[in-house]
């Protein structure tokens, strides 16, 4: 009877090595049987799987360490659940065959989601306009002092206008509507871009800075 462990817990966002343990709670020698480690993230969408045959003989009462690989590589916060599985054939205890524990993943992760008083691909009367946006904290931590950039650039890529703003503190889930404090003035016809860009110098997904 072999029973995988893993240590739960809370870690921060990269790249990790998952190593779980297993023992012979049973009464025979046992070998050659498989241990699976499965990951779901926080949508309930298993993105990892793996699978690590242990060859070595274990005595009843002895564990074994199982490395899997490849790495984990983490592409979100939140909260994630960790299951291991052993597989061995004639298991007189499969009810302790399975172990699964929450750890929690830490991360900063603010995005810009919505330029509110411009629609995109519409035309607009040469003049002043002020600039409005939306900013959110996918991440779980709070963050402070955010700042956010603004271009606009023209028709040959060249920023014709630039504004930073300046967010005192957003906490996971929140979102922050603001207006740059300097108004855009345009006079001449062209087709402009406007670009809003989150700059959190330890934001785990940049994806979603633009």
């Amino acid at each position: 009877d072999a029973l995988p462990i893993f240590d739960g817990g809370s870690y921060h966002s990269g790249t990790y090595f998952v190593n779980g343990t297993v023992w012979n709670n049973g009464n025979v020698p046992i070998s050659g049987f498989d241990v699976s480690l499965s990951i779901i993230d926080p949508s309930n969408t298993q993105i990892y799987y793996s699978v690590e045959t242990v060859g070595s003989v274990l005595m009843p009462g002895d564990g074994a360490n199982v490395s899997f690989l490849p790495a984990w590589i983490i592409s979100q916060p939140g909260q994630y659940r960790i299951r291991l599985r052993t597989v061995l054939l004639g298991d007189e205890s499969p009810s302790n065959d399975e172990i699964e524990y929450m750890i929690q993943i830490n991360g900063h992760d603010v995005g810009a989601i919505d330029i509110p008083n411009f629609t995109d691909g519409a035309t607009y009367n040469s003049g002043t306009y002020q600039i409005d946006a939306v900013v959110k904290n996918f991440g779980n931590l709070q963050d402070n002092s955010v700042e956010v950039l603004c271009n606009v650039r023209d028709s040959v890529n060249a920023i014709v206008f630039t504004s930073i703003y300046t967010i005192p503190t957003i906490n996971p889930g929140e979102e922050v509507a603001f207006t740059f404090a300097t108004n855009w003035t345009t006079s001449i016809e062209d087709t402009y871009t406007i670009e809003v860009l989150t700059m959190l110098d330890n934001d785990y997904v940049s994806s979603n800075n633009l």
